[in-house]
């Protein structure tokens, strides 16, 4: 997904879909697996996730910065009024 052309559609549903996907991944997790070390020298859910994320986010950038430069016609339309 990262390396591919994505059209705007593709790039607005899987940014819109991550933090479902993410919620999904941890909703089950105890609160002591998602806060603490699940063994001495690894580190908690709530360490590595932030640090993912940033790797994920500089992946999207490239479709960000498409969606951004995209004319305003090849948009979806977002129910509200352009200013």
């Amino acid at each position: 997904m990262y390396d591919t052309e994505l059209t705007i559609d593709q790039i607005l549903t899987a940014l819109a879909e991550q933090p479902k996907e993410i919620g999904g991944l941890t909703a089950d997790l105890p609160r002591a697996r998602v806060n603490g070390s699940p063994r001495r020298g690894e580190w908690p859910v709530n360490d590595v996730l932030p640090q993912w994320l940033a790797n994920h986010e500089r992946s999207h950038m490239k479709h960000i910065a498409r969606l951004v430069d995209s004319p305003r016609s090849a948009r979806p339309a977002s129910g509200t009024p352009a200013r």
